[in-house]
């Protein structure tokens, strides 16, 4: 495993009259050129005080030093210029989206921190300070770096992730990421020598089928949800730590236990058979060629089927947990994997964002009390305005800082913490239509290591009103952003990355809600300068729409 080099800091070059030169650098295939970087400061506009890496060569091509147009990085909030063990030029920077242990660490080990000047150390430490505001990811930078230092105190190899995750001895699992992130654990060895011949370990047996790792066994007697029988299937561990019981009405508390009765089979029911796969016949007679199969679990990415997964691949250890967001598409994949598996390893996973609808909490109540399985909640702690203010970006269609942060980021630390990925499955309520389906397999590989299923996908294939129909025919009340037109059931209907007409949309049936998005936005450009959620094309050129001049342009008669 390769280790960090140190490297040199460079300083002072701010400006193409200050620029490092680099006089003999390559150009297209055969040629040579002269090159300059600097590190440039925006002075105004939205990016004021940031800072980007900027390079400049000349062109051979023509007589004479002719100097191309200088190519800028994205702007970053703190931005640096090295030389590395080839004395080749590189950069570093923090971004807009914040600062994470591993870089820290990389960034200190390289020897970088020690070179800043005071004014640039002080900045990044108050960069650090910022960060740490949100303890979660540093804990486990340090519960990562205590259990490498651990093994390698008692003689153990150097970790060796698989998919970037390492089991300890003890049993812990623990995401190392990349090789550049686990050399970064590595100087936190201790300094006594290590041993030149490691202890002999005993042979290693076969574990019969079905029969459960020795982690995974610790593991789950360490949360206490081991039972006697030491190869029965571990209980679904409920509200473990790091999860929020979603207790939103109160009525309901008692109500939310497994029952047999209702649309989907109870715990008690016996588990669906596998279903056999055979070869269907031409109409001349002739067998066909057999359907694919998905790859076993733990290789590769799984793409969406039209034969249900999940029969084909039975999962009788471990979890099946529901993405479950509040919309009807998540509610329809989990009557599916509940009828499929029934409710006693099932799990509804739901990313509060806190600009919810009130209904759709009612929503959550009602649902999940006819499913049997109560809802566990996950949250970051910010509203999407919040979180835009943060990391001093305003979200729109293009890019939303808030799906990441605020919805997929706490959903992997649950699983991180309450989950194996390779007994857990994960469903995601996407639809049949084409879009949905061209999503799937990216958004299956984002998930890795866990397996992914999109339960819709299989047939019979529902539109959105097929799936609305059927839950009014079990006796549920729909979430009224449906009924008011509203082609989800999130954010309270302000979804950044929606478009004009739907704010317009918006304006009519929410006004309230548009009202607080118009003023949240508002805020933003009091902060960030000239920035706005919505663009529209006029005269061949993209320029930008506010919220207050939709609303103005709406109320005139005018069209969105």
């Amino acid at each position: 495993m390769s280790s960090i080099e140190r490297v040199r800091i460079l300083q002072g070059h701010t400006s193409v009259d200050t620029a490092y030169h680099v006089d003999d650098y390559p150009y297209s295939y055969s040629l040579r050129c002269k090159i300059r970087f600097w590190i440039e400061t925006a002075t105004k506009g939205a990016k004021k005080g940031e800072q980007r890496f900027v390079s400049q060569t000349t062109n051979p091509r023509r007589p004479g030093e002719i100097w191309n147009k200088p190519k800028g990085s994205t702007y970053n909030l703190m931005q640096v210029m090295y030389l590395d063990g080839n004395e080749h030029v590189q950069t570093w920077g923090v971004s807009a989206y914040g600062l994470d242990p591993e870089s820290d660490a990389v960034f200190r080990l390289m020897g970088l921190h020690d070179q800043l000047n005071p004014e640039q150390r002080t900045e990044y430490d108050r960069l650090v300070k910022s960060a740490q505001r949100y303890p979660d990811t540093w804990q486990r930078w340090e519960n990562k770096v205590a259990a490498v230092a651990a093994h390698l105190r008692q003689g153990g190899d150097e970790p060796k992730p698989i998919n970037g995750v390492w089991i300890s001895p003890d049993g812990d699992r623990h995401y190392l990421g990349s090789e550049r992130d686990v050399a970064a654990l590595l100087p936190h060895r201790p300094a006594a020598p290590r041993l030149l011949t490691p202890p002999r370990r005993p042979p290693r047996t076969t574990r019969a089928a079905g029969t459960p790792a020795k982690h995974q066994i610790q593991r789950h007697r360490a949360r206490g949800i081991w039972t006697k029988d030491a190869h029965a299937p571990p209980r679904i561990p409920g509200y473990g730590p790091g999860a929020v019981r979603c207790s939103l009405r109160p009525s309901l508390r008692q109500s939310l236990r497994p029952h047999a009765s209702g649309p989907c089979r109870g715990p008690s029911a016996p588990p669906a058979p596998p279903r056999t796969h055979h070869r269907a016949r031409n109409p001349d007679g002739n067998r066909s060629r057999p359907r694919t199969r998905n790859p076993p679990e733990g290789h590769g990415m799984r793409s969406p089927s039209p034969i249900a997964p999940a029969a084909r691949q039975p999962n009788p250890t471990g979890l099946h947990v529901i993405q479950y967001s509040g919309g009807i598409g998540s509610w329809a994949a989990a009557q599916r994997v509940a009828a499929q598996h029934g409710t006693d390893r099932l799990v509804l996973l739901f990313a509060d964002v806190l600009t919810e609808d009130p209904d759709l909490y009612r929503w959550l109540d009602d649902s999940s009390a006819q499913l049997g399985v109560p809802v566990t909640r996950v949250a970051d702690g910010r509203t999407p305005w919040q979180l835009f203010h943060d990391v001093r970006y305003l979200g729109n269609s293009r890019i939303a800082p808030c799906t990441t942060t605020l919805k997929i980021v706490p959903c992997r630390r649950w699983l991180d913490t309450h989950t194996d990925p390779a007994t857990t499955t994960l469903y995601i309520g996407l639809d049949a239509s084409p879009r949905d389906r061209n999503r799937a397999p990216a958004i299956a590989a984002g998930w890795t290591p866990w397996t992914v299923r999109f339960p819709l996908l299989d047939p019979p294939h529902l539109s959105k009103d097929d799936l609305l129909d059927w839950a009014r025919d079990t006796g549920l009340r729909p979430p009224r952003l449906y009924d008011l037109g509203m082609p989800h059931n999130n954010c309270g209907g302000t979804c950044v990355r929606a478009g004009k007409r739907h704010w317009a949309h918006v304006l009519h049936k929410l006004p309230e809600n548009y009202a607080t998005a118009e003023a949240a936005e508002q805020q933003l450009r009091d902060q960030l300068g000239d920035v706005a959620i919505l663009t529209e094309q006029r005269h061949g050129q993209r320029h930008r729409l506010t919220l207050s001049q939709l609303r103005e342009r709406v109320t005139a008669g005018g069209k969105p």
